[in-house]
């Protein structure tokens, strides 16, 4: 139901423009303000619509997003789905895989451009947060520590052994390798999926983190200490790239638009 609108109080002098804009048009007073109403609308409309498709990254630049992936085999971050290219793999330590491959409880940092209707993924990394051998086994076997890193198994979390079968967590065992997939909190590591990599000699521990400092300028990760080290050197990707850090280079992905024909739905259509 239209509600009635009654203009008043709009004071002598735009009344007067008004009248004068009228008669300059050869229109009436209420056609020119309807036709002002109308264009504000439009231009106001239009604004938000430029703005929404200049939004290429949704404050998705930068260092990326770090989340936990809720459906195997899709991109879909904390909830959330991200369309990819049909030919996308996913970076890690433990070998390039396709985005398939993901399973629940998987960590993973993507870079990501946006529309106003959907978010695209450009790149994707697997975060592993620790990678080592089992200590410290827990009685109930959730808590363990790797590289003297705390870790322990979040609720719903889950261990696959080396063939990516699930296994219980009797699996876990003193002096296992394993492959951490998690976030840290404080000073340890809520892991939501484990693999466990025996037979992988040649996969190098590591373990990733936000890096503390104390009061003796000692550094931390978690609660392992690290030997100083220095700063990475600056990114070489142009400021309107997405861009994060490996080991040893930069990855750099340009959220052109010219990506998003190769991308395609992190789920099949019915």
């Amino acid at each position: 139901m239209a509600t009635a609108l009654n203009i008043r109080d709009i004071g002598e002098a735009r009344k007067a423009a008004l009248e004068l804009e009228a008669r300059s048009r050869g229109i009436s007073v209420a056609e020119l303000v309807r036709s002002f109403i109308d264009d504000g609308i439009g231009q106001a409309q239009a604004g938000r619509d430029r703005a929404a498709e200049e939004e290429t990254d949704g404050g998705m630049g930068g260092t990326g997003i770090l989340g936990v992936i809720t459906a195997a085999g899709e991109l879909r971050v904390d909830g959330r789905s991200f369309l990819y290219r049909p030919e996308a793999r996913v970076g890690s330590q433990l070998g390039d895989f396709p985005v398939s491959d993901l399973r629940r409880g998987d960590t993973v940092m993507l870079a990501a451009i946006k529309s106003a209707s959907a978010s695209c993924a450009v790149s994707v990394m697997h975060y592993l947060p620790v990678v080592g051998q089992v200590a410290g086994l827990s009685g109930n076997g959730r808590g363990f520590t790797v590289l003297g890193a705390e870790v322990e198994l979040a609720r719903g979390g889950s261990i696959e052994d080396g063939d990516g079968r699930p296994v219980p967590v009797s699996a876990l065992e003193e002096g296992s390798k394993v492959a951490v997939s998690g976030l840290w909190e404080g000073t340890r590591i809520r892991a939501t999926h484990v693999r466990i990599v025996d037979g992988r000699p040649r996969l190098r521990d590591s373990i990733t983190g936000p890096l503390r400092v104390d009061g003796n300028g000692d550094s931390y990760i978690g609660a392992s200490p690290r030997a100083a080290a220095s700063p990475p050197p600056p990114s070489p990707c142009r400021a309107a790239a997405c861009s994060w850090r490996s080991a040893s280079s930069w990855c750099c992905s340009s959220p052109s638009r010219s990506t998003w024909p190769r991308c395609r739905a992190t789920t099949p259509s019915s």
